[in-house]
């Protein structure tokens, strides 16, 4: 039911109200308006949906009021502004505005602005109700216009690499249609809390296809030397392990990636399985970790 309300929601900001405020504009700006409007119009639609995509890796959630994250959200363009998806809508309506060459109509866009403040306020009452430590969280960053200095350091424990998300739509639509997958127990993986994942690692393609299997943000453990060769492995933020070392600094990583309810991507043999048989672990039943 959640998610029903949510997605009434979003379809009543992204068609509904565009289509009142702008059904037979008639899109007559001068060149130079055009283009700036047309800027404005991309880059906002880029900011919400990469603000969406953000919150939905990190909680399976999406930023409205019915279906909110129930942890904070430190990720990405939330990491400058409490409500990038909101300004990015707000951002979109003013660009139609100037673009429909209507300017009486950017009157109405300035009500339907204010409304949106309002709208992200309500959201922020009920998320606080909810959501652990959303006070220190809202005392750190601006409402939606950045601040110089105004910022949450980026982190890999608790920030999604935007390469991250690119590289798992590129790897979902390359598996789909060249190799369409059938995922069992899926509802392991939609799991919120922490959980590592423990690869019986027989081939290189066990890295996509668990990019493939779910929507999560995951951090893979990898030899060091080859997140030093392959820059792209450092940008999906694989936390390096030095062989043959206790190696402490990976260690940390990984106890405060999980911490911050992030799943780990484990290979235990440390290379390849070439028998696929996983080995014989000790399993501890606790909630030390949500593990």
């Amino acid at each position: 039911m959640k998610l029903i309300m949510s997605a009434i929601e979003l379809v009543i900001m992204w068609i509904v109200i565009p289509i009142l405020l702008f059904g037979g504009a008639p899109f007559s700006s001068p060149v130079a308006i055009t283009v700036i409007a047309s800027v404005i119009i991309a880059g906002s639609l880029l900011l919400s949906v990469y603000s969406a995509l953000v919150v939905f890796y990190w909680s399976g959630r999406l930023p409205t009021t019915s279906f909110g994250p129930e942890t904070t959200v430190q990720s990405g363009p939330y990491r400058f502004v409490r409500h990038p998806f909101n300004a990015g809508f707000i951002l979109f309506l003013f660009g139609m505005g100037f673009l429909c060459g209507d300017y009486w109509r950017v009157l109405y866009v300035s009500v339907i602005g204010a409304l949106a403040v309002i709208y992200s306020l309500l959201q922020e009452y009920l998320t606080s109700k909810r959501v652990t430590g959303y006070s220190e969280y809202k005392e750190k960053l601006p409402f939606m216009i950045p601040k110089a200095g105004k910022q949450i350091p980026f982190d890999k424990s608790t920030s999604i690499p935007w390469q991250f998300i690119v590289a798992s739509f590129v790897v979902k639509l390359v598996i789909l249609f060249i190799l369409p997958s059938k995922v069992k127990n899926t509802k392991v993986l939609r799991d919120r809390r922490p959980f590592v994942i423990a690869l019986a690692h027989q081939t290189h393609f066990d890295g996509p296809l668990i990019f493939y299997s779910t929507w999560r943000y995951i951090r893979f453990v990898a030899t060091a030397i080859y997140v030093d060769r392959l820059g792209l492995l450092g940008w999906l933020a694989v936390i390096p392990v030095r062989r043959y070392a206790v190696d402490t600094s990976a260690i940390r990583q990984m106890l405060s990636t999980i911490r911050q309810g992030v799943p780990l991507g484990i290979a235990p043999e440390a290379a390849r399985s070439w028998d696929g048989r996983p080995l014989h672990t000790k399993r501890r039943y606790g909630n030390s970790s949500g593990c």
